[in-house]
């Protein structure tokens, strides 16, 4: 009795460790590549096919993460995108201000935090430049712990670094009723569903260390979940390595 249950305990202990999670990238640049869209916008529904199709490049959280983010300024026109948030505008306006434009619009792909014109059709094969390991382990539920240590890089370490992580709905489907896409069913992949971000700690000579809690994902038909890490500089929103996976 006695070594059955030792056996059961060490099958519950193996099961909870099985469900954590480790995302660690390579020591070379990962492509961040974003998408600012919305529901209420009769131009995106191209952009966000192509992103969806990208579930099935085998180089898929290898050289490039993507994100969708929507946007809240097409609300108004009479279909309210249940994805959408004002922290993702105030994001896109942020890039906006860092390129010295006073617009925003959609749909609008960003590659590694610069402006892209053709972005939809360009997806690096590749990673960059040696930029050092990122390494996110989750402890418990939406808690992890980061570790990234930077190598040959330009940013200057003294700046400090600043961690980003998303959570991403994948399968979500939307039939519209309002607005510029009355009538269509939406389908989206890498839907940002909850978003933070915290500055990270020296923890040695030359790395940096944080517990990082993302907000729970809000109620959604989501048929799978993603999540997404990156770091940036505190002074910039652009990414400097990026590390992503299914969740």
């Amino acid at each position: 009795m006695k070594f059955i249950i030792v056996l059961i305990s060490l099958v519950s202990v193996s099961t909870v460790f099985a469900q954590n999670k480790t995302y660690t990238s390579s020591s070379k640049k990962v492509h961040l590549l974003e998408l600012y869209s919305s529901q209420g916008c009769s131009s995106c529904p191209p952009a966000e096919r192509w992103l969806s199709k990208q579930k099935t490049n085998p180089n898929l959280w290898k050289t490039f993460v993507p994100l969708e983010f929507h946007v809240d300024y097409w609300n108004y026109l009479g279909w309210v995108d249940k994805f959408s948030k004002k922290e993702f505008a105030t994001r896109q306006r942020s890039y906006s201000k860092e390129w010295g434009k006073r617009t925003v619009y959609t749909p609008q792909f960003t590659l590694d935090g610069g402006r892209t014109q053709n972005g939809h059709q360009y997806v690096p094969e590749k990673a960059g430049e040696e930029v050092g390991v990122l390494k996110v382990v989750q402890v418990k539920g939406n808690t992890y712990k980061a570790t990234f240590k930077p190598t040959g890089l330009k940013t200057k370490s003294e700046e400090g670094f600043r961690l980003f992580g998303a959570i991403m709905g994948n399968g979500l489907n939307t039939k519209v009723t309002a607005g510029e896409n009355t009538g269509e069913t939406l389908v989206h992949e890498f839907v940002v569903l909850s978003f933070a971000k915290k500055d990270m700690k020296k923890s040695g000579e030359n790395s940096f260390s944080m517990e990082f809690t993302l907000p729970e994902k809000h109620k959604s038909t989501a048929k799978s979940f993603s999540t997404a890490f990156w770091v940036t500089s505190q002074k910039s929103l652009k990414p400097v390595q990026a590390v992503g996976g299914s969740l």
